[in-house]
This record gives structure tokens, C-alpha cells and sequence, in this order.
């Protein structure tokens, strides 16, 4: 196991509202208006592909929800694989 798995698995960035590992910065309600503002800017300005050091994926779901078109790609990375693995699991209907 990995320098970053271990700190993601022993909560080191913490573990928040019973959603995520990857710290405060990573719930959904703290997200709310950056889902709002990436959505809006997303759309506006024609982007096609989204990459993200994305951790275990908590909260991107949602801003890609509102973009709502098949043509914008969303590509989620990190280096923790034990993030990147719960991030598929969370997302896999997506």
C-alpha cells in the first residue's frame, strides 16, 4: 500500500459527514455554489472534456448533473487507487 492510501484510509484528511475521506473540503454541502458556478461555466464556454484530481469523487457528480448534455466528458484522477476505486463505486450509474 501507498503513502497516499495510507493517509486516505486512516482519514488523515478527515472524514466528514459520513460521506467522505478526502477532508471538508470534499462534502456536498460545502460544494453547493462551486457546483452551481463550474456548471454555469462549463456550459458557457463550450467545454468538452472535465479533468479533475478528483479524491474519492464526493461531491463531482453533482455539478456534472446540471451540465446535463452528452457531450461534455467528465475524467476523474488521483493517487490514492483506494479513492479512485470508491469514486467508481459511487459513480458507476454515471
Amino acid at each position: 500500500m501507498d503513502k497516499f492510501d495510507k493517509i486516505y484510509l486512516n482519514s488523515i484528511w478527515g472524514y466528514c459527514e459520513d460521506e467522505t475521506l478526502s477532508g471538508g473540503g470534499s462534502t456536498k454541502s460545502i460544494n453547493i455554489f462551486r457546483n452551481i458556478f463550474l456548471s454555469k461555466f462549463i456550459i458557457e464556454n463550450n467545454i468538452i472534456f472535465v479533468f479533475d484530481i478528483c479524491g474519492d469523487c464526493n461531491w463531482q457528480n453533482e455539478f456534472m448533473q446540471l451540465i446535463n448534455n452528452e457531450c461534455t466528458k467528465y475524467f476523474g484522477f488521483d493517487v490514492s487507487k483506494y479513492a479512485l476505486e470508491l469514486a467508481k463505486q459511487k459513480n458507476q450509474s454515471n
